[in-house]
């Protein structure tokens, strides 16, 4: 939670060239953790590395085990980097709920939490600070300061029960702090309705009105359990 405060003070009112993110996970061998990831875009090493100063300069920074500053990166890099470098990558089996929290600090302090009984050691929470505002018109219209993201991750079909159970108990566990979800990241099998609450009123009207318009019949199928 400490970190997450931290993370939100040296962001402030952050350019859209900034991004951070953290990510609880425990490894397979190694203790639990806490890691912060901020990627800085622009056109030199001096305009980036400005940007990152406030990181750079914060109790989080002062505080961290381990620091690497500065390292440069492709876009490809970042986009083929795997959200927890604890994890492997050989086969696996996933599981997915999500939330739009006004208050990641407290989202944080109640997934370290679950964390600490996560059934895999491949489980983790990404907690991505976002801070921007969507268009009027745009149909995937929830956002919050941030998306937190729960992952269970495990190998083998032994593991189903125990995985998906902790994953629906952890995502109940920030339903408290929740002001909205992310329809691409859901568990829409348990919790259906949490589809509308992807949505603004306005934006699910509007896409119920031209799924009517277009088809009637219901050719194509809607969200699991929503008519």
């Amino acid at each position: 939670a400490q970190a997450a405060l931290w993370v939100g003070e040296a962001l402030g009112d952050k350019p859209r060239s900034l991004e951070a993110r953290m990510v609880l996970a425990t490894g397979a061998t190694g203790p639990p953790v806490t890691m912060v990831f901020v990627n800085a875009l622009g056109a030199s090493a001096d305009e980036v590395r400005a940007r990152l100063a406030p990181f750079a300069a914060s109790e989080l920074s002062k505080e961290a085990l381990l620091k690497v500053e500065a390292a440069a990166s492709s876009l490809e890099g970042l986009l083929t980097r795997s959200s927890n470098p604890v994890a492997d990558h050989g086969d696996r089996s996933w599981a997915v709920d999500s939330a739009w929290v006004p208050r990641p600090a407290d989202a944080a302090a109640a997934a370290a939490e679950q964390m600490q009984r996560a059934a895999s050691p491949l489980s983790h929470v990404v907690i991505a600070f976002t801070g921007r505002e969507l268009p009027a018109d745009a149909a995937c219209s929830r956002i919050d300061r941030a998306f937190v993201g729960v992952y269970s991750v495990w190998h083998g079909a032994d593991g189903d029960a125990a995985n998906i159970a902790w994953l629906r108990e952890a995502s109940l566990s920030l339903q408290p702090f929740a002001s909205g979800h992310y329809i691409n990241e859901i568990d829409i099998e348990a919790t259906p309705q949490k589809a509308q609450d992807c949505f603004s009123i306005k934006a699910w009207n509007r896409l119920a009105d031209v799924r009517h318009r277009h088809d009637p019949e219901r050719l194509f199928h809607g969200f699991l359990g929503v008519a």
